[in-house]
């Protein structure tokens, strides 16, 4: 189904999801702004956020272009940029910004329909056939954390070299011989890593009205957008395990107060994205941000969970898009 991509002499076998796609994120955005706009909604492009008003322990409005916005609620959905607009409001978010690599090869191919999206999830090594030419990338690479002040406009950064040419030399040994390829374009991506690998979703730190919906990918940002919504307007969330996704940085912790614990952490993570740690919430966790949210309350710091571990395991990229 994909022979261009599977090395038939290497490969012991595999498994199809017939009914699996990808998304374009720029088109269902898109999408659900025009909807949005048409129930009223208004967006203001290309306007730098510089402040979140904080009046007592509560949001009071986000100051942007030079204007206030009254709010009672703020959601951060930032992306990389998540944890410096968080720090407008004096709060952290465990959140690091990495570089992931992927390569195109020539423009010179032409097929009537594209092949399926082919994960090698023992070599953190994926491939698609876009069409015209093929992409390849890969985690199997030393991580490389990206500061707040290296971040441009974009999630994209300057090709870092050895450390990437390398990585993609060795990811390209997946492909049969004959369909290797030198790249002919370089993107260097970067998205948003959290210790555990997992998003943040929900209420930030001690500022009533405060949310956060970060290290979010379009594969499961609409059901995590429900989830939020939910919560927001005093409803129960469905979404199991909700809890887990908590933004608190004692989630992580040490590796949320620790620069170099959390990038210790991330790099494991990032390195070996398809088996990871997802802590459920046991009896004696905290309340239960929903009720402490119709109290009027927050709850207090924790320094960890009472709970036994689920196992998850993941492709190696979160989402249908690289």
């Amino acid at each position: 189904m994909a022979p261009e991509l599977i090395n038939l002499e290497r490969c012991v076998g595999g498994v199809l999801y017939p009914a699996d796609g990808t998304a374009r994120a720029d088109v269902i955005t898109s999408v659900l702004k025009t909807k949005a706009q048409m129930a009223g909604a208004q967006f203001h492009s290309d306007t730098t956020v510089t402040g979140i008003e904080v009046v007592g322990d509560a949001v009071g409005g986000v100051i942007a272009g030079g204007i206030v916005y009254p709010a009672d609620d703020v959601v951060i959905a930032c992306g990389i940029w998540g944890p410096s607009v968080a720090m407008l409001a004096n709060q952290a978010l465990p959140l690091t910004p990495v570089a992931h690599p992927y390569v195109y090869g020539p423009a010179s191919r032409a097929t009537s329909s594209r092949r399926p999206f082919v994960r090698w999830p023992e070599h953190h090594v994926y491939a698609r056939d876009h069409g015209d030419r093929l992409g390849l990338g890969t985690y199997d690479h030393e991580p490389l954390e990206v500061s707040a002040n290296q971040l441009g406009d974009k999630a994209e950064g300057p090709w870092p070299g050895e450390l990437f040419d390398s990585a993609v030399g060795d990811a390209m040994n997946v492909l049969p011989a004959e369909h290797r390829f030198i790249p002919h374009q370089q993107l260097n991506g970067i998205f948003a890593m959290t210790a555990d690998n997992l998003p943040l979703v929900g209420a930030v730190g001690d500022v009533r009205g405060l949310w956060a919906a970060e290290a979010l990918w379009v594969t499961h940002a609409a059901g995590a957008a429900r989830a939020l919504a939910d919560l927001i307007t005093d409803r129960q969330p469905t979404l199991p395990y909700f809890r887990a996704l908590d933004p608190d940085v004692s989630r992580v912790n040490p590796h949320a107060t620790s620069p170099t614990a959390r990038f210790t952490s991330t790099a494991t993570s990032t390195r070996r994205p398809d088996a990871r740690q997802v802590l459920q919430p046991g009896p004696g966790d905290r309340a239960d941000r929903h009720s402490l949210r119709a109290q009027g309350g927050r709850p207090a710091a924790t320094t960890g969970r009472d709970s036994d571990p689920l196992a998850v395991r993941q492709h190696p990229t979160k989402g249908g898009s690289a």
